[in-house]
């Protein structure tokens, strides 16, 4: 038996898709923007409820990575992993309790912020390369699991569907985010500054 590939309702069902989730995206950039500092931005003037941003905090941690790579885990070295799955909530109830109300005491809306204050530039800008970098894999990765996808169900070349997936991805995040840019490029103009002392 042959390659099965898409056929004409497999694209039309993934065209719609698609369309939801670029008019998801045009509708946010058109009327959003209703923040207007970082603060407001980055925590949402501390008023919104913790069960949206829960389910923000989930739908962020769910990748491809967790799609593709968590079965094959499961089916190379059996369910050990669910181990994992059990340590995870005692970790975030420790961070809870013991993290949190220092950062917020602190009133940092950035990690680094905290870092720079506890510990010095030098550990800060540690952890801005180490987190950078492995930010730069783990995109990668992340992108590359969709895009193996695509090809294996419609036989296009993997380096086109790679570049297909990370233009739809900048596409995207650039759609959504744009009304937040002025005060993100302040805020990082300023952190610049402050970083190397301009």
């Amino acid at each position: 038996m042959g390659l099965i590939y898409f056929s004409w309702p497999d694209y039309l069902l993934v065209a719609i898709v698609l369309a939801v989730s670029a008019g998801i995206g045009f509708y946010y950039a058109f009327t959003g923007g209703k923040q207007k500092t970082t603060k407001e931005y980055l925590l949402a003037d501390k008023g919104m409820h913790w069960f949206p941003v829960t389910c923000s905090l989930i739908a962020t941690f769910e990748s491809s990575l967790s799609l593709l790579g968590l079965p094959g885990e499961i089916y190379t070295f059996g369910t050990v992993i669910i181990y994992s799955f059990i340590f995870k909530p005692i970790g975030v109830i420790i961070a809870a309790k013991f993290y949190l109300p220092v950062f917020r005491k602190m009133g940092g809306i950035s990690l680094y912020k905290y870092v720079r204050e506890r510990y010095g530039r030098v550990i800060q800008m540690f952890m801005l390369v180490a987190g950078t970098f492995q930010m730069l894999m783990f995109c990668s990765l992340i992108m590359f699991g969709p895009a193996l996808s695509i090809s294996a169900v419609t036989g296009v070349n993997i380096w086109l569907a790679v570049i297909s997936v990370a233009g739809v991805a900048i596409i995207y995040t650039v759609l959504v985010s744009w009304s937040c840019c002025p005060s993100l490029v302040a805020y990082g103009i300023k952190d610049i500054c402050t970083l190397f002392r301009i």
